[in-house]
């Protein structure tokens, strides 16, 4: 987990988001595989994507 994403989960669950589960997204190539953290918040209504250095929100 880098330190964008430790941040970003630990700011997201004080606000009261939950952790849905992680996902290990294959780089291209050789390239490492990012871990990409999903979140949801308590209505459901709208899900979080933590990558290695941005957040990516999308309607469930």
């Amino acid at each position: 987990m880098s330190h964008y994403q430790e941040q970003k989960v630990a700011e997201l669950k004080r606000l009261g988001w939950s952790e849905v589960g992680k996902r290990h997204l294959p780089g291209p190539g050789r390239t490492p595989a990012k871990q990409v953290y999903e979140l949801s918040c308590l209505q459901g209504k709208l899900q979080v994507f933590v990558y290695p250095a941005e957040l990516i929100y999308q309607t469930a």
